[in-house]
């Protein structure tokens, strides 16, 4: 559900609601969900960029090998000014 409200043409987006449907998702043990909710904070799709919470949900879903939450996580590192972190996210993807 927090796909469609989310990224769904036929929906009108509700990214408030999408946020709810992955954290009940990620509660529920999906970790595709914790990757979800580190993309709203990072990428303000919840109304603020939050990267301490981004950091937070990138790292369990990396730690989960979650497809693409490595350079997500990366990403997130950078803002925050950890090259390391972020090196190590990049190396362990290769």
């Amino acid at each position: 559900m927090g796909l469609i409200y989310s990224t769904n043409d036929f929906v009108d987006k509700d990214y408030k609601e999408a946020m709810t449907c992955f954290e009940q998702a990620y509660k529920l043990g999906l970790d595709d969900a914790a990757y979800k909710l580190g993309c709203m904070y990072a990428y303000n799709l919840y109304g603020m960029v939050d990267d301490k919470k981004a950091e937070i949900y990138l790292k369990k879903a990396y730690d989960k090998k979650v497809k693409n939450a490595d350079i997500t996580l990366a990403y997130i590192y950078e803002h925050q000014d950890k090259e390391k972190d972020a090196y190590e996210c990049i190396k362990d993807s290769t």
